[in-house]
């Protein structure tokens, strides 16, 4: 937890705090519930209607004066800490854009990986623990805030659109792997991919056979099919348990 966020949490818990004794304070002094939670709300907060109940004792002056005086002050503390978590996420977010168009700017000879699913998270770890650098195209925001919780360089975006292709750096890359679920994305990736750079090593992934044949007509230097490696694989350890 952040500092910002921490002081968000303590605001709020000393101010329900104070509401609380607030309450309970004009409980004792024999107000009813909602008298009491309507007058500490209106103190809090210094909404100005007025009171509830015309307050004579001395004691209950106090008590009120103190209950506003508090309650105006965890109130400002909240509103500052909760101005400070929003402005943090805000300079969080432009640093780390910052960050990333420096390291893509770096990026030569490197990978990109079209789409961060269960195959492409298996991609990425297996590139990481190669030390070989490269970068995820997503357009989920859910899936590239896990990426970059793991440490990779990300980029937002349609990856079947040149314009995130080029972003993504790969008119200098070496190897593209587009391991989306859908044929027709990977077919129009790879058909992009290759009229961007014409040395770019392409690596497809296909869910039906007979999308092989369009995605190597498309310029992929090779298609894995995942589905079809599974079937024979599960078929070898049934024909041959022991080999």
């Amino acid at each position: 937890m952040t500092a910002p966020t921490r002081n968000l949490v303590y605001g709020l818990c000393f101010m329900a705090l104070i509401m609380v004794v607030g309450i309970i304070g004009y409980r004792v002094a024999g107000w009813d519930w909602s008298d009491s939670i309507y007058m500490v709300v209106i103190s809090i907060f210094t909404v100005g209607y007025g009171e509830v109940r015309p307050i004579q004792a001395e004691g209950l002056r106090g008590f009120t004066m103190g209950l506003i005086a508090v309650g105006c002050f965890s109130v400002i503390f909240v509103s500052g800490a909760f101005v400070q978590v929003l402005l943090e996420g805000q300079i969080r977010r432009a640093l780390g854009d910052r960050r990333m168009n420096a390291e893509l700017k770096k990026l030569n000879q490197h990978a990109i990986i079209c789409g961060y699913g269960r195959i492409g998270r298996m991609v990425a770890a297996d590139l990481k623990a190669g030390q070989r650098p490269f970068i995820i195209i997503d357009k989920d925001p859910k899936r590239l805030i896990s990426a970059r919780e793991a440490g990779y360089l990300t980029l937002e975006g349609e990856a079947t659109e040149e314009s995130v292709l080029i972003e993504a750096g790969v008119t200098r890359a070496a190897v593209l792997a587009t391991v989306l679920p859908s044929d027709a994305s990977n077919v129009f990736i790879t058909l992009s991919a290759r009229d961007l750079n014409a040395d770019l090593t392409i690596i497809a992934r296909g869910e039906d056979p007979s999308t092989e044949r369009k995605l190597l007509q498309a310029g992929a230097n090779r298609v894995v099919l995942p589905a079809h490696i599974g079937a024979e694989r599960i078929t070898h350890l049934i024909l041959f348990p022991e080999a």
